[in-house]
Parts: C-alpha cells; structure tokens; sequence
C-alpha cells in the first residue's frame, strides 16, 4: 500500500483497517499491522469553582426556632418571679417544729409593749443586791459624816452643825447623781451596774432619762406616804409573784428593770 502525497511519517488509520486501529506512514507507505490504539485516561475534572459569599445587601430569611415542650411545674415568662411552690409549702431545710421568724424563744419572757422585746426581766434577788449597794454607799457617806461631826462638835458645836449638814447635803447629792442622773442617762445606778441589770422604757427598752427617773421615785414615795407605808411594801415585793417581774409603779409609769 503506497502513498506518494506527502503525509509526514507517524501513526495513522490506514483506510481499510479496523476502527480504532492505527498503523505507521514512513512517509511513503504503510509499514506493519495495524495496532490498537492506547486509551488515554480521562481528563481530570476542573476544581469547583468556590463559594460564593454570600450577598449581603440581600435580605437574610431566618426560620423561627422550634419552640419545645415548657419546663415541669408550669411556663415561667422572662422577668417572672420564680416559683416556690404551693402556698404553705415549707421550704428545702425547714425544721418543722421551728419557731416563726419575729417570734419569742421558748424559755425567753417578753417585757414591755406588745411586739417590743426590751429584755429578760431581772430576778427580785438581783435587784435586792442592787438596792443593797446604792442603800450601802449613802449609809457609808451618813456613818463617816457622824463620826466628822462628833469630832467637830468636841471642838466646837457650829462646827459640828455645819459638818452634819455638809454630811446630809453629800449624802443628797450623791442619791441625786446615782439614782437620777447616772441611771436615767444608763440605765444603771452603781448598785445595778454591779448586778448586770439596768432600768429602761417599755415602749423602747432605753434608758429613761433623769426627769423619768425622779417621777418613778416620787410617785412612789406619795402612793406609799397615803397608805401608811403599806404602798412601799407591797411595791417592792410585787415581782416576787408577777409574771413580768415588775414593781407596781414601774407598771405605771411602763419601765421595766432587765439584764443587760
């Protein structure tokens, strides 16, 4: 098989062989048997082309969230107080037995105004031993004063009236001080500030002051001076048996004497 029209020499179907065959062109003729010709592999395919961001001038549709199923014990609004449970249901760690928040221990005895918790009331014993102390110290003053005043009298007996009255005036003075002015601003005379108690108002468990002190004692002293003196007594022994522990007058004048 020859070919005179000027194919350059390489591989080539040759007319007449079998499709997908090839054979060699010497530039002149047909050289050899046809041979199949190889498979080349496939192209490999183009990356995909990337994301495209996305457009942002365009408007987003968001889908609503699912709601789900609201939580045991009933749905709670944002904002809403949180729920305790059922009305007179104690909460976690109550003791049942357990005293109401505001209210007076077992044991512990209220004196004063309803609601007002001004202290334990003093027992009689202890307010005796007080009385003793203050009654003690104006008995001393009075005992020094008579022996000053026996001496002055031997010298002279002017001097020894006027030691008596600076003796009276001292003993005074000092029952004006500690009873009044001491105990009124504190609460406590000497005789109480030894004993651990004080003297205080009912409507606020303070101290009375120095004008409600000296009303305190002199309504007293009047009651008992138009009974004969049985007033005082009674006065004075009335918290052995009452259940606020108070004197007579300190009921009417609302003052209670309680430790501190």
């Amino acid at each position: 098989m020859t070919n005179t029209g000027g194919t350059p020499a390489g591989w080539y179907y040759a007319p007449g062989d079998p499709e997908g065959t090839q054979r060699y062109w010497d530039g002149t003729q047909w050289i050899g048997e046809p041979q199949a010709v190889q498979q080349q592999p496939p192209a490999a395919a183009p990356d995909p082309a990337p994301a495209t961001p996305p457009d942002f001038d365009q408007t987003v549709q968001f889908q609503p969230p699912q709601q789900s199923a609201p939580p045991a014990g009933g749905f709670q609004a944002p904002g809403a107080p949180p729920n305790y449970g059922a009305p007179g249901t104690p909460p976690p760690g109550y003791q049942q037995g357990a005293p109401a928040y505001g209210a007076v221990p077992q044991g512990y005895q209220n004196v004063g105004a309803p609601g007002m918790n001004v202290g334990t009331p003093a027992e009689w014993g202890t307010r005796f031993v007080a009385y003793l102390i203050d009654f003690g110290i104006v008995f001393g003053i009075y005992v020094v004063g008579f022996i000053l005043t026996a001496l002055a009298s031997a010298i002279a007996d002017a001097l020894g009236v006027l030691m008596w009255i600076a003796t009276v005036v001292a003993a005074i003075g000092f029952g004006i001080w500690n009873m009044l002015i001491k105990q009124g601003s504190t609460g406590q005379s000497i005789g109480k500030e030894k004993q651990g108690i004080k003297l205080v108002k009912d409507e606020t468990g303070q101290p009375v002051g120095a004008g409600m002190a000296f009303v305190r004692y002199l309504l007293a002293g009047l009651i008992s001076g138009f009974t004969c003196g049985i007033y005082g007594l009674l006065d004075y022994l009335w918290p052995l048996w009452d259940p606020e522990k108070k004197r007579l007058t300190d009921k009417i004048v609302k003052m209670s004497v309680v430790i501190t």
